[in-house]
């Protein structure tokens, strides 16, 4: 069997055009070959997806002549657009695909359900649960062909099942209506022990194999600031949206609550006005820069955001949000995910920032901590917020994995670094600790810093020249910009992106100084 699996497996990057990767491989192989139940712990944006995408067709390959029949795979998945999405995804790799839910009303999909004529099928765990479909798993179609239930962001288990939505810990009813040989995987990107044990048991996961890899990717650069006020905390994002408009780094800015999220939007609408559409004359939201996203907001209205923020020459650049945004969708090319408030717990956040820089490219997550976060911060998160070690580093201790180093070296000998680390990219805490004119590689070169280095002289000479007195004709005395100065600007410019960055790392820079720098910055190095 397993050179027949190897067989199938090159059969199926052929014939699909796609190259799997080690654990998906491995995800895939515990359910077919090995027939064991399988418990997945990726991180965001490793692919999932692909941990079933092909079962059916590899399983009816590697059972030819017997199972002449299309295998089916039933996938539990939290939201409807998470799964409109999917299934968009499937039949443009090949797949055929189709969901259960209150907006499925095309009758001749149901009935092609009925059928078992869809590889994959995907529904909410009240759906499928429902009287109305139940029954379907033992229905000659599913009774033959059903090959492996999967429950998607099973972290919703724990998190959702106990009082929100207590149909994801019934999910393991569904084991009573279908045959033993049926195998269950659970896939997830945000599992502490505590909770892969309480999914495991709640899913009745038995003769099992994990699945996992290291959680935190290594692209995310992470900083933790105290909030002010939304005006002046996001100043910098509104700044670029009026310099760079539809350049800006696609954007995702999360809020514990609507209120929050519709003030702030209403905010940028009025401080952009006309720059806020792409067609000035024009107010439709298609041509909006900004998009607002929360689970009140009417489905067809919550599709058209997150299809056009997917596409990848997209106008619209800043989404504001609450959780409801993003679980499971696949944009790829987010720079930025920014928190106004701080998420209740760890997993949260990490799923939530963990959807900055799913290309692999460098992104970055940026946590606005106000005081009253911590009244519904749980211990860990509240504990993350206070500390000040490596903030890529508390998220691997407290999922439970570990690696050789997560910073500078010469941060775990206890020595003092005098030269920036490439593994100080984690956060803002290890690369203050470092002493360095290295700077982040953020889509850098040599050319774009030195004409920073240029477009900043130029600046302190416009400075003279506007304010100067005969004696103060020293362009160093005058503008207050010294050699030294403009050097560590240009050292640490790919990791300065708000005003408070720039008087962070120079201090001696006046207010208004600080947000000209950081406009040079912006124009200088674009991503």
């Amino acid at each position: 069997m397993e050179s027949k699996f190897a067989e199938v497996l090159k059969e199926v990057e052929e014939k699909f055009g796609v190259r799997l990767k080690a654990h998906q491989i491995c995800a895939t192989k515990q359910i077919l070959v090995k027939r064991k139940d399988v418990f997945v712990n990726l991180p965001t944006g490793y692919g999932k997806t692909y941990c079933y995408t092909f079962l059916p067709y590899m399983y009816s390959a590697l059972n030819r002549p017997r199972h002449d029949n299309q295998a089916i795979v039933i996938v539990i998945s939290p939201l409807v657009a998470l799964m409109k999405d999917q299934c968009k995804r499937m039949t443009e790799v090949g797949v055929t695909s189709a969901y259960l839910g209150e907006s499925q009303t095309d009758e001749a999909v149901k009935q092609l359900i009925r059928q078992g004529r869809f590889q994959l099928l995907f529904s909410s765990p009240e759906c499928i649960l429902s009287n109305a479909w139940r029954k379907l798993l033992v229905s000659p179609p599913y009774r033959a062909n059903l090959k492996a239930l999967v429950v998607d962001e099973a972290h919703c288990i724990s998190q959702w099942g106990n009082d929100f939505r207590s149909e994801y810990r019934r999910v393991h009813e569904l084991r009573s209506f279908i045959l033993n040989d049926v195998k269950l995987m659970a896939l997830t990107a945000t599992a502490t022990t505590a909770i892969m044990k309480d999914i495991c048991h709640v899913l009745q996961l038995k003769t099992r194999c994990t699945v996992a890899a290291p959680p935190v990717r290594e692209n995310i650069f992470y900083r933790m600031c105290k909030a002010k006020c939304y005006e002046t905390d996001l100043a910098w994002l509104l700044q670029l949206l009026h310099e760079m408009k539809t350049g800006t780094p696609k954007t995702i800015v999360y809020f514990r609550n609507i209120r929050a999220c519709s003030l702030v939007y209403e905010h940028f609408m009025m401080v952009l006005g006309g720059n806020a559409f792409v067609e000035t004359s024009s107010d439709d939201s298609k041509h909006c820069i900004l998009a607002m996203y929360y689970r009140a907001v009417e489905e067809s209205a919550a599709d058209q955001v997150i299809h056009t923020f997917s596409n990848g020459d997209s106008t619209l650049r800043v989404v504001f949000a609450t959780v409801a945004f993003g679980l499971g969708v696949d944009i790829p090319d987010v720079r930025y995910v920014v928190h106004w408030g701080m998420p209740s717990s760890l997993e949260s956040f990490y799923q939530e920032s963990g959807r900055a820089g799913r290309d692999g490219q460098p992104a970055f997550s940026v946590v606005y901590v106000r005081p009253t976060d911590y009244g519904h911060m749980n211990k860990s998160a509240s504990a993350y917020c206070k500390s000040d070690e490596c903030r890529r580093k508390g998220l691997e201790k407290y999922f439970s994995l570990t690696r050789e180093t997560f910073c500078c070296p010469s941060h775990e000998k206890g020595s003092s670094p005098t030269h920036l680390h490439n593994t100080c990219k984690c956060c803002h805490v290890c690369y203050q600790v470092c002493e360095s004119p290295v700077t982040l590689d953020r889509h850098t070169t040599h050319e774009q810093l030195e004409q920073l280095r240029l477009n900043l002289m130029q600046y302190r000479d416009v400075i003279m020249e506007e304010g100067a007195s005969p004696l103060l004709y020293n362009p160093h005395i005058t503008s207050g910009i010294f050699d030294y100065i403009i050097d560590k600007v240009v050292s640490v410019a790919t990791i300065i992106f708000t005003v408070d960055d720039v008087l962070t790392y120079v201090p001696s820079l006046t207010e208004e100084h600080a947000s000209d720098v950081l406009k040079l910055v912006n124009e200088c190095i674009r991503e």
